[in-house]
């Protein structure tokens, strides 16, 4: 682990820490003795992805490794599926649904002819 150029907040101080180390142990005494993992997040006021976390390390760097959110954005299917929504809208309430055409076309018109 690299050293930081800045003190570093006791635990008990950090409002970032939401269960202390000192309660990890006692976490997996109790999921060992038959808690599931919803009880001990209800008891701790936490997520059942924060409990997950103190059973299982090794899924916190599987988590880690996720985070790449853009592989699974894909700009075209995405500009698709509104083309299509927008199509559906049309039909269902033809005169309420205003076109960004339209409204391009409204803007470039000169100052004389647009309607108000």
């Amino acid at each position: 682990m690299k050293e930081l150029a800045y003190p570093r907040l006791p635990e008990a101080c950090d409002a970032r820490v939401k269960i202390p180390k000192s309660e990890h142990a006692v976490i997996c005494a109790r999921y060992q003795a038959g808690d599931s993992i919803r009880s001990l997040a209800r008891a701790y006021s936490v997520n059942k992805r924060l409990i997950q976390f103190i059973l299982f390390p090794e899924r916190v760097e599987a988590a880690r490794a996720n985070r790449d959110w853009k592989n699974y954005y894909d700009r075209e299917k995405h500009r698709q599926a509104m083309a299509r929504l927008r199509a559906k809208q049309r039909q269902v309430n033809p005169g309420t649904f205003i076109s960004w055409e339209k409204v391009v076309r409204e803007r470039n018109r000169p100052e004389k002819t647009r309607t108000k």
